[in-house]
């Protein structure tokens, strides 16, 4: 029996909410064909049941279709975000439409893919470049609350350098 670790820098956990069962599957297919990755690939239809698997597991990622029965991609976007908000989401649609591309990254996605002109090279690319963006922001986040942590402590600190200058120069 092998033992998976699921911290293992080489696995992603994916969130693929998706309604059409066959296209999830190629998707699914898709990912298989990386030989960089391991993906564990947990499926939802819609996005109540995501939302429920959000709840329970820890994902590195989410593929969400924009057109879902119970929702549209900006409120999924929304929904999805309220609840781990340093989960990248990449935007799977049947639209070529930059105008909800770009409402989606607005949102708080990383990326937008038409269901059209998917490949297995452009998928796992926008996987990995999502992963990415989101973890150098929640880095520049981090480093962002430690300087506002530094400038709270400020007022603490004598910034009364004309009596210094004085004393320098004068």
């Amino acid at each position: 029996m092998t033992v998976v670790n699921e911290n293992s820098p080489n696995i992603i956990r994916l969130l693929l909410i998706e309604d059409n069962e066959l296209f999830a599957e190629s998707l699914k297919l898709y990912l298989t064909s990386d030989s960089m990755y391991e993906y564990h690939v947990f499926h939802a239809t819609n996005l109540a049941d995501g939302l429920v698997k959000q709840e329970r597991f820890n994902f590195n990622i989410i593929l969400l279709d924009f057109t879902l029965p119970d929702s549209d991609g900006y409120r999924s976007i929304q929904a999805l975000k309220s609840i781990k908000p340093d989960v990248p989401i990449v935007i799977l649609t049947g639209y070529d439409d930059n105008d909800r591309a770009m409402n989606s990254v607005n949102l708080g996605a990383q990326d937008f893919l038409s269901k059209s002109s998917i490949s297995p090279e452009k998928l796992q690319r926008a996987i990995f470049n999502a992963m990415t963006r989101e973890k150098k922001v929640s880095i520049l986040s981090n480093e962002n609350e430690s300087l506002k942590n530094v400038i709270q402590l400020e007022p603490e600190i004598d910034h009364d350098y004309s009596e210094m200058d004085i004393e320098l120069h004068g």
